[in-house]
């Protein structure tokens, strides 16, 4: 009884209700701003502290992640806000009041359910008009990613968000990681020296000491993080978590109940005695089974965008290992091209990736006489590793362009790469292939 009469009791009064309803600039921590032609968005994910300023009630906990948007359309058009691009899943006002209203209290849970109806942003922007308001959307973990999406009278706006949000230990330290001074910097016009500078970058990662070959480096990406990193999110790609107790004894029962585990932490690889700076998986339906990367920092730039490279490969199963303290470790299909055409196809369906090709890292290792990691794992390869340059504006797959240097065979037609219409004159040889 007491503890209902204490509920029914307390007062609702959050400080800044008033001053959202004026729609003033709100200071939140997390908050990204971008300007998109003739329209500024400003963004800001709450958290906790913040939703309790504005709401009374530490929404994120209850469930309810909200998101706040201004918008100014400085065009001479209407523009229409679609939050389904913000959150598939996103909460309907009432929705969210109920799940974060204050239990055996109805006028209080009547004054919220008002206040996220009022506060909620409106769809319609109209010229010259500034709007601001929230979406309530479903709590992340580690990483937040959203693309704000508008539309009107024959254009489009969009543009991604990447926020840290509480919640996981994640695998990397800094979102602004690649923000630094590069001491190799490539400016070629034809891309010959990127050519032959990937093509000299070691051929696979190792283990901490340096003395054993580990899996191969088979992918490059040219861009900034905060560039290509919505991408890989929004293709459903997840982060990692630190190796720690918790994550670990999550991974064990995932392990032992086949159920799957979004963010399962990845053992260190070291590519140049550093371990990798970023790692991300596509989960499946089981902890068996995930597509996984990792990728280090480079010291060269091309063009300005910094460099990474990468090794990618597909999960199949967990075995015990005495190699590793938790004593697991997964299985990887030794196919490993196989992972890397998948993740190729799966970015050009991004529309985030501006040109692609493949550079030689290694010689090939077939299937009768396969590579070996430290793990003792079987590895086979045709040696080549993808070369991918992302933008922050989107590419149709059929504007990609592409760099004519080695490709798989299974893309070529009669040895030659024919997906261009290219002059004769154009047709250069690379290791003895004509590359169209």
């Amino acid at each position: 009884m007491l503890i209902v009469v204490g509920c029914g009791s307390r007062t609702y009064n959050p400080p800044h209700i008033d001053v959202v309803s004026k729609k003033a600039n709100l200071e939140f921590k997390n908050t990204e701003f971008r300007k998109k032609g003739n329209i500024v968005l400003t963004v800001a994910v709450l958290d906790d502290e913040e939703s309790e300023m504005v709401f009374g009630v530490p929404a994120v906990s209850k469930g309810v992640e909200p998101v706040w948007l201004k918008i100014e359309n400085n065009d001479n058009k209407p523009y229409v806000l679609f939050p389904i691009e913000i959150d598939h899943f996103y909460f309907s006002p009432r929705e969210a009041a109920r799940k974060i209203d204050i239990p055996n209290d109805k006028e209080t849970s009547k004054r919220i359910e008002k206040d996220l109806i009022n506060h909620s942003i409106k769809k319609m922007i109209h010229p010259g008009e500034t709007v601001s308001g929230f979406v309530y959307t479903v709590p992340e973990k580690g990483i937040k990613e959203f693309r704000v999406h508008l539309v009107g009278p024959g254009s489009e706006v969009s543009t991604y968000f990447v926020f840290a949000v509480p919640g996981i230990n994640i695998d990397i330290d800094d979102l602004s990681i690649d923000q630094h001074f590069y001491s190799v910097g490539i400016v070629d016009g034809d891309g010959s020296l990127l050519f032959e500078k990937l093509s000299e970058m070691p051929c696979c990662t190792s283990n901490k000491e340096g003395d054993k070959y580990g899996d191969p480096l088979n992918l490059i990406i040219i861009g900034h993080l905060e560039d290509f990193l919505p991408y890989f999110i929004h293709r459903g790609w997840d982060v990692t978590e630190d190796i720690y107790l918790s994550s670990i004894y999550r991974e064990i029962m995932a392990f032992f109940f086949g159920s799957s585990y979004r963010y399962a932490p990845v053992s260190a690889l070291y590519f140049e005695g550093r371990e990798q700076d970023l790692a991300m998986q596509k989960p499946r339906s089981n902890i068996y089974a995930r597509n996984h990367f990792r990728l280090w920092l480079t010291e060269m730039s091309y063009k300005g965008e910094p460099i990474w490279i990468g090794q990618i490969s597909r999960d199949i199963g967990i075995s015990f290992t005495t190699k590793h303290w938790w004593l697991s470790t997964h299985d990887i299909d030794p196919d490993v091209d196989e992972a890397r055409n998948f993740f190729v196809q799966d970015m050009l369906s991004s529309h985030g990736v501006q040109k692609v090709g493949y550079v030689r890292g290694m010689e090939p290792k077939p299937d009768h006489d396969p590579l070996e990691n430290f793990m003792q794992q079987p590895i086979f390869t045709d040696g080549l590793r993808a070369v991918l340059i992302f933008s922050a504006e989107q590419t149709p797959i059929t504007e990609v362009d592409l760099f004519h240097w080695e490709w798989p065979e299974e893309y070529k037609l009669d040895g030659v790469v024919k997906w261009e219409n290219k002059p004769e004159s154009e047709v250069i040889e690379v290791n003895d292939s004509p590359i169209r």
